[in-house]
């Protein structure tokens, strides 16, 4: 619930002050409506299916790789 989102958002924030970058991943047609709330834009991706893990996870060491 919303409690749980803000409690999320906290620990975000307190992983931001401290230089740690997070991500998630879902694979979960629920995510749409409480990962944008909690982890923003270009923070997030929700897979369709477990099968779309190992790509996702290449995009994210390439995009990491290059900060």
């Amino acid at each position: 619930g919303k409690y749980g989102i803000q409690d999320i958002k906290q620990a975000l924030r307190e992983l931001n002050a401290a230089n740690i970058n997070s991500y998630a991943l879902a694979i979960e047609a629920q995510a749409r409506y409480y990962l944008p709330q909690m982890f923003g834009h270009n923070h997030y991706e929700i897979l369709t299916s477990p099968q779309e893990l190992l790509k996702s996870l290449a995009k994210l060491y390439e995009k990491i790789k290059h900060q």
